[in-house]
């Protein structure tokens, strides 16, 4: 289970977690791994963009009414990015989500802007007056162990919203999800739980899961001012880890050097991950105020 891990990870640190900011405490290197029997894809790399690469959007228009949400998703060269960095021209009429999801706050016209790396891919979302539905997921991220169960949960503007909403998975073998959001830690590796209200995807939670080790940051959430410094270690089986990878969903909101380091740059919220050598995962919820 365990040969070939730098080839393994490589792929699951570029394609998996997407354009996470970050440094690499360890070198990686380059491997080719095939992906759904389709397409291979060099991923040992730091976001070391090349002129051949194109990062593309599910969709360059979108109209909502104030209230509804809608998902947009990044794709470099075909290849789904779940972590791409989301930029909103104005959230006050359409703010996004650090997993591109989307809540129309007030009539208007916004363009959301994804990026990764040197690479920027835009959205023009166009709001109308109205009432629409709001949906929220609890968590975009969940980390297990094999055997676990969870709940995810969804806030709604009414219960009966909330009531039809519908969850399915992209790799059941890894986590299964029944009716209500209960999910289940079927094995190891990493999957997306999806939560979809009539033909909308509404959010999406992605879910690692490992065998059982203890790989932790010292810090589970975070509260810092604009401006404000801290160091987050990782430890595997409580031991210090210096062997892992450092990475933000949001360097508008905070950023992560390799060795841990934090700084507090925007107001907002970021989720800062340490992925282990065998891509165990370990995370810290960071609110900047």
């Amino acid at each position: 289970m365990r040969r070939n891990l730098k080839g393994a990870l490589a792929v699951f640190l570029f394609v998996s977690v997407g354009c996470f900011q970050g440094a690499h405490a360890a070198s990686i290197k380059n491997n080719n791994k095939n992906l759904n029997g389709k397409v291979q894809y060099r991923a040992a790399r730091q976001v070391g963009l090349n002129n051949n690469e194109t990062l593309t959007l599910n969709k360059t228009t979108d109209s909502l009414t104030v209230g509804e949400g809608d998902k947009l998703t990044a794709s470099l060269n075909n290849v789904s990015m779940p972590f791409v960095e989301w930029i909103s021209s104005d959230p006050s009429v359409v703010y996004v989500e650090p997993n591109g999801e989307v809540t129309a706050n007030e009539a208007g016209q916004a363009t959301l802007t994804a990026k990764c790396g040197e690479l920027t891919a835009s959205c023009v979302v166009t709001v109308k007056d109205g009432t629409g539905s709001k949906i929220k997921l609890n968590k975009i991220i969940d980390i297990l162990n094999t055997g676990d169960v969870d709940q995810l949960s969804v806030q709604a503007t009414s219960d009966n919203i909330a009531s039809e909403v519908k969850w399915s998975t992209t790799n059941p073998s890894i986590a299964k999800v029944d009716a209500n959001g209960k999910v289940t830690a079927s094995g190891r590796g990493t999957a997306w739980i999806t939560v979809s209200y009539g033909s909308k995807i509404e959010g999406t939670c992605m879910v690692n899961v490992s065998d059982g080790e203890q790989f932790a940051i010292n810090k589970t959430t975070e509260t810092l001012q604009v401006g404000d410094m801290d160091t987050l270690t990782a430890t595997l089986n409580n031991k210090v880890d210096r062997d892992v990878t450092f990475m933000t969903n949001s360097s508008r909101v905070a950023t992560v050097d390799g060795n841990g380091k934090l700084i507090a740059t925007g107001k907002g919220t970021a989720v800062i991950i340490a992925v282990s050598k065998d891509g165990t995962m370990a995370a810290c919820t960071v609110t900047v105020e």
